[in-house]
């Protein structure tokens, strides 16, 4: 029996849908066409291997991220330090999770100064 390469791809989204249990593999928000939370299936850019699934969301900013780990990073401490610097919600505990961060890259300035 031989299986066309669109009916391959329906069967793995399919399996990911089961394994995912019908949610985004990273912000874990199920999908719901009727709110446009949308399935994409991810993939790897350098070798074509499927991830899993993403909402559209997560997908659009995972590829923004051109799947760098070291902007991934840098995206996490500047959040990390604006909310530090502002206060959100009072979220001061945020402190010593930044300060882990700017410990694993030492390029990291932040500008002390207040205006």
């Amino acid at each position: 029996m031989n299986i066309s390469r669109n009916k391959k791809r329906e069967i793995e989204i399919a399996q990911l849908m089961i394994i995912q249990n019908s949610k985004c593999g990273i912000c874990f928000k199920p999908f719901d066409p009727e709110r446009n939370n949308l399935k994409h299936l991810d993939h790897c850019h350098a070798t074509g291997k499927v991830r899993g699934l993403l909402c559209n969301k997560c997908n659009v900013s995972l590829g923004h991220m051109e799947d760098s780990i070291e902007r991934l990073e840098m995206c996490i401490k500047y959040i990390l330090w604006w909310k530090e610097e502002h206060a959100i919600n009072g979220e001061k505990d945020y402190k010593h999770e930044l300060a882990k961060l700017l410990e694993m890259d030492s390029t990291f300035k932040i500008d002390k100064r207040k205006k």
